[in-house]
């Protein structure tokens, strides 16, 4: 099935490894909102996973396991300790994922695991990929034995291989590790807590992207104060999650998790926020990321 991409508009100007753009274009200033809305999709379609919560029979519900709305067949379940949860709740595009609020070292927790099946169609190998979600930070984030809010994730920092979007700091962040090498793209500044921001990560090659837009109550943002995009240019190679020992590498959301799918003792590096649009888009070898190509 072909699925035509659209560019994400943005803002970019590259200078050196890392930077923060300043200038770019803007839709006049009699643009209609489905048109602002076109500039930043939820997700792009065709996605190999995407979780958006609707699935909830209500805002307060708890959630077990979202469900999995992507084209890759997946198994996703909630994994708890300390009688923590996900919850149900509203945002600006509808129903979304809450997750604990912050605490000490026997808080409640709660993490979205998300175990590909074979296919694994979660593993990009060389091919470029995008990933992200939107996100809202509580107005207290960060505590003793907690200074995580890692939002998606599928590796850990030792691994060899590794994609992450995280708020260190409340400073958005995209990771990469693979065969050869490592990549990181961040934000100049922090987001404002209790607002919504639409994060992506996005690999074209060896660019990787950030792009960060804040919700301005009836769009997400196309001018300077509320879009941004940072680029980071480094090779990393091939990012493959082998099954050396018959295990599936899980991807998570919300925090971290270990090789067994179980939240770790210790720092978790749990979100505390909610939510909304999570995906991870593959695109296989030949399709560009933007302009009018198709899958």
């Amino acid at each position: 099935m072909s699925t035509t991409r659209r560019p994400w508009v943005g803002f970019v100007a590259v200078v050196g490894v890392t930077v923060v753009a300043a200038t770019g274009c803007r839709p006049s200033a009699g643009a209609s909102r489905s048109r602002e809305a076109d500039l930043a999709p939820p997700a792009p379609s065709g996605a190999e996973m995407l979780l958006t919560f609707e699935d909830s029979p209500g805002s307060g519900a708890v959630l077990p396991g979202p469900r999995d709305l992507g084209t890759a067949p997946s198994q996703t379940r909630v994994r708890t300790s300390g009688g923590g949860r996900v919850v149900a709740d509203q945002g600006p595009d509808g129903l979304v994922g809450r997750f604990p609020a912050v605490g000490g070292p026997n808080r409640p927790l709660a993490v979205v695991v998300v175990v590909p099946t074979e296919p694994d169609r979660l593993s990009p190998g060389e091919d470029d990929f995008s990933f992200g979600a939107d996100v809202v930070l509580d107005e207290v984030s960060e505590g003793p034995g907690d200074n995580g809010d890692n939002v998606l994730q599928r590796g850990l920092f030792a691994d060899a291989v590794q994609y992450k979007l995280q708020l260190d700091h409340g400073r958005p962040s995209c990771r990469l590790a693979g065969a050869g090498g490592t990549a990181v793209a961040k934000a100049d500044a922090p987001v404002t807590r209790g607002r919504w921001y639409r994060l992506r990560c996005r690999r074209h090659g060896d660019e990787l992207v950030l792009e960060v837009r804040a919700w301005r109550g009836d769009s997400w943002g196309d001018s300077w104060a509320d879009s941004t995009r940072t680029v980071s240019r480094r090779p990393v190679g091939a990012m493959s999650f082998d099954r050396t020992d018959g295990t599936v590498v899980p991807l998570s959301v919300g925090g971290k998790v270990g090789a067994d799918g179980r939240i770790p003792d210790g720092s978790s590096d749990l979100l505390n926020g909610a939510v909304d649009n999570v995906f991870v888009d593959v695109l296989p070898d030949g399709t560009a990321l933007e302009g009018g190509s198709t899958r």
